[in-house]
């Protein structure tokens, strides 16, 4: 195998050593480059030399390089005729194969309509499911498997593997079959066209070129067999070499698909242009044994890690605006690579507040177009008769019109199913109202969901949807919202693509059907639908996925998020990895395996990081989220091969905006160093100059107050206030001072569920000794719950098949759970003194409402029903996050014993059979003194857990479980610091200061506008509380 250092073609060169293009009818040649970069040199090369002896070339390569291609022969030989970048999809769609290609997002919604309509024969695949079928189906198609091969398998294994290959045979034939009743063929399927095409295009005299492909189907493979045939000459470049991280996939499919036809490919082997520490990674990379040696002492390559995500891209824009102030780069001469598309939105906002112009390389699904948005809303509101929230969705859009009074009118007057249909009301009720625009507002809603009928075919449906847009007059609509965007967004705003998925669905979809089944199909279509963000700018930062993405080589390249990668797909496709080796055996031979894209994942990683010429920076966060990060296998392996100097300073490029400058006060408010006081005055006197109001912004003016006397009700606060102010005064002041809150929906909630559970469990609790055994209690559960579900909150569930079932999964799940607390009471020494009881606790203006009291002689105890999850955390309590049980338990416990607060998980959860006995066990804080526990649980022996509550005999099971001195002292503690909120909410204290998690789904953040740290508390035991108490009361 040869080494290319130079080629030069009729006086042409790239590289080192010179050599002649070879003339036509000579054997295949095969060029192996090590990077995408000297790739691109050896096929500008290769098109300039045909160029030159005036021959034609066609270049075959994958859709996310053809740009990259283009421009390297464009870079070459100019303008030009007889050169031309294409891909296979694009090839067949100008040959004239006389077949119809239906599109990706008319295959997913053809198989969302099959999945329905064979429903009743299937045993593992649903609707919603329809695009990864579709892949699998494609897969098949592709490796040459048909139904008969896979009810072959299906007859010779067993188990889940013959049950989806059983399935997948039923749909598959039932896809070919409408593919041929269509005329038509799919995307997979039309590479099977190739040949056909390749062999009827006049190839005769055109030098056909197979580009960087990452792998080759069994079908592409086919392709490069007809090209040997019919074009007038053959080569392929792709990425290889001797490091381990190549899988050579391409390049031996290149090699096989000659050696179908006989031939042989003479091969050469191009030299790397990469510098020393590029070339140093590459070697490195997935090579353990590299990883033992001496490091490299390096200039180029840095890495560094932050707080969080936004930190970490924050320091990436200030290094950017450093190197391009201090080098004089180009914007083009930056890349960034994220983990993932899901990183891309906070790229764009902190790049937006640098100013740094830039594009992701991303597809965004049609979904997301507005318009989109508002028919799904519409189909929704109109199968299901406007439930309130559907009929708010439809008139917030901005195709609906102005629609805000109307909302507002219908949040007051219409919040339950069907109130669109109403007339508007008259008189008093809309005198503050424009009751003609309330009217106006009214039929337009009307006539909008009048435009569905209940069943219709594809086509009708489509039809439809056409109408809505003349109705809303969504052109117009959409030309002025695309007025406000620029390149790539406002190209994605364009409805041309939702006319072709609306085509395409009239074509795939011939059989009536309901709205609420058009609805699914048509959001299967606009998911499988993705428009290209096209950058419009040559002269961009380059954000791209780290694996995915192909760039061209740049001078800075950023590689961010090393905690996760490289990332590996997981073994849950609809054929794992185990199965596709089990039919390997069997003679059904399917490409891909998980293992093979995994391999291909880690290719891409390697040889996208080595593509930098002056520096790479390799970072990733300490905090994902709430979840802690750790480096990745990239981050670590980089520390060990190279020996790295520090990092740049970052000041002052991290605050040359004005935002990041405001950031950046907020963040040196804690003044450590003498850097950091010199940073901060400099900052500071920056921004007063602008006219910024620096010490509001640093909290230098007084807390915000308010009169919240309001707050409570006739001098009483309730512990649920309490635990809300310690999550955040400010939030707590939203929702239970001024009372903010979403508008409601009429539909069963977690909220609802908790509801039906607590109302069955009540009526349990306080007839238990009526009962005479388990089988009684189930059947007063079953009765409560069938009155429950005949109750205005429920009734709605027996509209629908699905409701229906969600009514009777309730029932089953309450008896479950009744049972249980039957079994804990009647096992125990402790009797249901009261339900829904009120407490009241002296030393605090202070009363609430507990589920449940059970007595047992002096002893009391506090159960509190939960539905969602339970956090017994002595954490939560030390933090006055939880503080309900405590405060009831001295309450109730007044002039008694304080037995227990405990949390009984009302649900049936679906367990193991390991934990199926745990599933109900009581959990919080108790009196673990021997007469205690063995009244709470009779069956109790030595050594044993207990069935009831989370408890061992032979001594503690948690923290929770302390002495009857200990659980008073730890009682007390709620006392203490619920009177010091209470005194702080009546002085007015909504500043906001939110416990960590507080903001993540906070409904107020936009009202608050709070930017720092979030409190937190890593640990502290039960014994730790009391003994604050005991210091508190001057005890030792």
């Amino acid at each position: 195998m040869k080494i290319i250092r130079q080629m030069c073609y009729n006086g042409l060169t790239v590289g080192g050593r010179p050599c002649a293009l070879p003339e036509g009818g000579t054997m295949p040649e095969l060029y192996e480059a090590p990077t995408l970069d000297d790739a691109l040199a050896v096929l500008g090369a290769l098109a300039e030399g045909y160029e030159a002896r005036g021959e034609k070339t066609l270049i075959f390569c994958e859709d996310r390089l053809t740009l990259l291609a283009e421009r390297a022969v464009l870079e070459r030989v100019g303008g030009t005729m007889l050169t031309e970048v294409t891909t296979f999809a694009r090839f067949l769609s100008r040959s004239r194969t006389g077949t119809r290609i239906l599109s990706k997002q008319g295959s997913v919604m053809a198989v969302s309509a099959i999945l329905s309509a064979r429903q009743s024969e299937l045993k593992y695949f649903r609707r919603g499911a329809a695009q990864a079928v579709y892949e699998t189906l494609a897969q098949l198609s592709a490796s040459r498997v048909d139904e008969e091969l896979l009810l072959r398998g299906a007859d010779e294994t067993d188990g889940n593997l013959r049950g989806k290959l059983t399935d997948l045979a039923l749909l598959l034939a039932a896809y070919r079959d409408f593919l041929r009743e269509e005329g038509c063929t799919d995307e997979s399927g039309a590479l099977s066209l190739l040949p056909e095409a390749i062999a009827r295009a006049g190839l005769a005299q055109t030098n056909v070129v197979f580009f960087a492909f990452s792998s080759f189907t069994r079908q592409a493979r086919e392709g490069i067999e007809a090209a040997l045939d019919a074009a007038k000459s053959v080569r392929g470049i792709f990425l290889s070499g001797e490091e381990s991280l190549y899988t050579h996939a391409a390049a031996n499919a290149f090699r096989r698909a000659l050696r179908e036809r006989g031939a042989e490919a003479r091969s050469e082997r191009v030299e790397p242009t990469l510098n020393e520490d590029a070339a140093w990674l590459l070697g490195g990379l997935f090579t353990p044994e590299r990883l033992t040696g001496e490091a490299r002492p390096t200039a180029r390559v840095r890495r560094f890690t932050m707080i969080d995500e936004e930190a970490e891209f924050t320091a990436v824009a200030a290094l950017i605006r450093r190197h391009a102030a201090e080098d004089g780069l180009r914007w083009r001469d930056f890349a960034v690579l994220v983990r993932g598309e899901e990183s891309f939105p906070l790229v764009k906002r902190v790049f937006s507040a640098y100013h740094i112009p830039f594009f992701a390389d991303e597809q965004r699904p049609l979904s997301e177009h507005p318009f989109s948005g508002f028919v799904l809303n519409v189909l929704a509101a109109a199968a299901d008769r406007a439930l309130p929230s559907e009929a708010d969705a439809v008139a917030s859009s901005v195709y609906f019109g102005e629609g805000d009074e109307y909302r507002n009118y219908l949040l007051k007057y219409g919040n339950y199913r069907g109130a669109v249909y109403r007339a508007v009301k008259e008189g008093a009720a809309v005198k503050d109202y424009d009751r003609e625009a309330l009217c106006a507002c009214a039929e337009r809603m009307r006539a909008i969901l009048a435009l569905f009928p209940p069943r219709a075919d594809g086509a009708g449906f489509s039809r439809s949807v056409r109408s809505l847009m003349e109705l809303v007059d969504a052109a117009r609509v959409t030309e002025e919202l695309r007025a406000g965007f620029a390149g790539a967004e406002r190209t994605f705003l364009e409805l041309a693509p939702l006319e072709e998925v609306l085509d395409e669905i009239a074509s795939v979809a011939r059989d009536p059907m309901p709205v609420r089944e058009f609805a699914s199909l048509l959001k299967s279509g606009l998911e499988a639908k993705k428009v290209s963000m096209i950058p419009q700018s040559a002269d961009a930062v380059f954000v791209g996925d780290a694996t995915e993405s192909r760039f061209a080589r740049v001078k800075v390249l950023f590689a961010t998020g090393l905690d996760g990668l490289p990332r590996t797909s997981q073994d849950t496709a609809v054929i794992s990895d185990g199965e596709i080796a089990r039919l390997a055996d069997l003679e059904v031979v399917i490409e891909p395996a998980i293992a093979e894209v995994n391999a291909r994942a880690r290719e891409g990683l390697g040889l996208n990081l080595c593509s930098f010429s002056e520096r790479l920076y390799l970072s990733c966060p300490m905090r994902r989220g709430r979840d802690d990060c750790e480096k990745g296998e990239i981050l670590r392996s980089a520390e060990k091969l190279f020996s790295m100097p520090a990092m740049p300073d970052l000041f002052p490029y991290d605050c040359c905006e004005r935002m990041p400058a405001v950031r950046g006060m907020l963040a040196r408010r804690t003044l450590r160093t003498e850097r950091d006081e010199k940073r901060f005055a400099g900052l500071a006197a920056f921004l007063r100059e602008r006219g910024e109001p620096v010490d509001r912004l640093l909290g230098g003016e007084e807390k915000p107050r308010v009169d919240c006397r309001q707050l409570y009700s006739f001098g009483k606060v309730s512990p649920t206030l309490l635990e809300r102010y310690f999550e955040c005064p400010y939030k707590s002041f939203a929702e239970r001072g001024l009372r903010l809150a979403e508008r409601d929906e009429v539909s069963v909630k977690a909220v609802d569920t908790g509801t039906f559970m607590h109302a069955v469990l009540e009526e349990v609790a306080r007839r238990i000794p009526e009962l005479p055994d388990e089988d009684a209690c189930r059947a007063l559960a079953r009765e409560t719950g069938e009155q429950q579900l005949k109750t205005p909150r429920f009734a709605g569930l027996a509209d629908t098949e699905a409701g229906s079932y969600t009514g009777e999964r309730l029932i089953a799940e309450g008896q479950d759970v009744a049972a249980a607390l039957y079994r804990q009471v009647v096992l125990s020494e402790f009797t249901v003194s009261k339900t829904e009881a009120v407490v009241k606790v002296p030393e605090l203006a202070l009363e609430g409402k507990t589920d449940r009291i059970d007595t047992s002689g002096p002893y009391v105890r506090i159960i509190d029903y939960k539905t969602g999850a339970i956090d017994s955390d002595p954490v939560a309590y030390y933090t006055g996050r939880k503080l309900q049980l405590e405060l009831y338990l001295k309450g109730a416990s007044e002039g008694g014993i304080p037995a227990g607060a405990f949390y009984f998980p009302a649900v049936s959860e679906i367990l193991p059979q390991s934990g199926a006995g745990t599933r109900f066990l009581m959990r919080g804080f108790f009196n673990a003194d021997e007469e205690v526990v063995r009244r709470m649980d009779r069956t109790l022996t030595e050594g044993a857990s207990s069935g009831l509550f989370d408890y061992k005999m032979d001594g503690k099971s948690h923290d929770g479980a302390m002495s009857g001195e200990e659980l008073s002292a730890f009682l007390d503690y709620a006392v203490l610091v619920a009177a010091g909120a209470e005194g702080e909410m009546k002085r007015g204290n909504i500043a906001p200061s939110p416990y960590e998690g507080a903001c993540k789904y906070c409904k107020f953040g936009a009202l608050c506008g709070f930017r720092g740290e979030e409190r937190s508390e890593n640990k502290i035991s039960c014994g730790e509380i009391v003994s604050i108490v005991r210091r508190a009361k001057g005890e030792k």
